[in-house]
């Protein structure tokens, strides 16, 4: 009976997995809000996040990232627990940020020459509310929409 349900939980993750890796990542993400960022004086300027985000439940959570090697972090001050919510990998960077302020999952787009030879682009899908990973998928950039203003 335990092998079934450790099997049943596989069968519903796999699941979910690959449902959030169809077209639906992309339409939530181009339908979320941007996440208003904030340009740190820096040598190189990049688009950098710190912003607080209200989760449905109440709860806050301040979102850390940047246009450079950097994941991007979500931090809970009433825990102080920090979770990586999109880990892109060598030289492809977070590029745009949006959070659907109603189902509390934050989006993160990724862009650059992965190990410094091709070309990717990269969405992810985090739960904030739950604190784990919805998804990840490759995306062609030309097929989303412009990412969020300076």
């Amino acid at each position: 009976m335990r092998d079934m349900r450790s099997r049943l939980r596989i069968i519903l993750a796999v699941s979910g997995l690959l449902a959030c890796n169809s077209g639906h990542i992309v339409d939530a993400y181009t339908a979320a809000q941007c996440v208003a960022f904030t340009q740190h004086p820096t040598e190189n300027r990049t688009r950098e996040w710190e912003t607080k985000i209200v989760l449905p439940n109440g709860e806050d959570v301040i979102v850390n990232g940047a246009n450079r090697i950097s994941n991007v972090v979500a931090s809970y001050p009433s825990t102080k627990e920090k979770v990586i919510v999109a880990a892109p990998g060598d030289y492809v960077y977070p590029l745009d940020v949006r959070y659907d302020p109603q189902n509390g999952v934050l989006y993160t787009l990724a862009d650059g020459l992965a190990g410094g030879i091709g070309r990717r682009t990269e969405l992810f899908a985090f739960d904030l509310v739950h604190r784990h990973q919805l998804g990840r998928r490759r995306v062609d950039r030309s097929n989303l929409p412009p990412i969020c203003p300076d």
